[in-house]
């Protein structure tokens, strides 16, 4: 059985997918310090406000040789058939136990792991998300660098992201780029561009007032006569009163 999803999260043991995936939705699977400590895929969903819905797959740590491994590596990588998007997360901080680790080599392992299983896989869209930038002490940023530059030299049209899921760092643009990659011709939700108040734009300020005082005084305006309606009586009215010749006869 292949679940349904939009997108997957590859990654090696414990290179931060289940913790990205709890930052990126309402997730609350077991995160663990072991390897493998995801023994199942986990299906979770990021909610837009305006209704666009992405179901992403948390899926358990992959490892060099896992495309012909039939008891755990094909177990994993057949939920990758019916996914749109492939997300590489990778640790980008130093291992004291792994110290010469290669975040490079690790995405491309992953990228030929699931090209391997499945052809299908070839024409999808893929993005690399990298983990724990945080970590300064482990010299995650000067990682980040180094596996940005040469990612883009190699695959210019992969993407990079820095996140750090402990402090939210990133979130935000990962998820707006999955979005973007999956739904291209869809519009994002932005904030409202502020319009001006209604009296800056109808009522004139005060420079506008002096301009116009100052255009009255030089104005003179003509003489207007009013014209007499047609047919009507132009002679003044009577200053007194005046008794109707008839007057006498009409009492």
């Amino acid at each position: 059985l292949r679940i349904m999803t939009d997108a997957c999260l590859l990654g090696m043991p414990n290179s931060g997918k289940t913790s990205l995936m709890a930052a990126m939705t309402r997730s609350h699977t077991r995160i663990g310090p072991e390897p493998f400590s995801t023994t199942r895929p986990h299906v979770s969903v990021i909610g837009f406000r305006d209704d666009v819905r992405i179901r992403v797959a948390d899926l358990p740590g992959l490892y060099e040789g896992a495309h012909v491994d039939k008891l755990k590596g094909c177990r994993i990588l057949r939920h990758t058939y019916r996914s749109k998007l492939l997300i590489y997360v990778v640790d980008v901080a130093n291992r004291d136990s792994e110290p010469d680790r290669d975040p490079l080599k690790e995405v491309e392992v992953l990228m030929d792991e699931a090209k391997s299983f499945f052809e299908v896989n070839k024409a999808k869209k893929e993005l690399v998300i990298a983990t724990k930038c945080d970590m300064l002490h482990k010299d995650a940023l000067f990682n980040l660098d180094s596996l940005y530059f040469r990612l883009k030299a190699r695959y210019p049209d992969i993407d990079v992201i820095g996140t750090s899921a402990r402090f939210g760092l990133g979130i935000e643009r990962a998820v707006t780029r999955i979005r973007q990659l999956l739904y291209p011709d869809m519009l994002l939700t932005a904030e409202r561009v502020k319009a001006k108040p209604i009296d800056e734009i109808l009522l004139p300020n005060e420079q506008m007032k002096q301009e116009s005082l100052t255009g009255i005084d030089r104005l003179q305006l003509p003489g207007f006569i009013i014209p007499p309606a047609h047919g009507a009586d132009t002679k003044p009215p009577p200053s007194r009163f005046v008794r109707h010749p008839r007057y006498n006869e009409m009492e």
